[in-house]
């Protein structure tokens, strides 16, 4: 499964929004985050 492509990030590259892996590692906190957060919510809805 994938969560971002890879042309998505060479857009966020090319938009200069990941610049740095400070960049990287908050996107992908942000991205796991809100995956987490749609899982417990399905858990809580079953």
């Amino acid at each position: 499964m994938e969560l971002i492509s890879k042309e998505q990030i060479r857009q966020l590259i090319r938009e200069g929004k990941l610049k740095d892996i400070h960049d990287v590692q908050s996107m992908l906190k942000d991205l796991f985050a809100s995956t987490v957060q749609e899982m417990l919510e399905a858990e809580l809805d079953t």
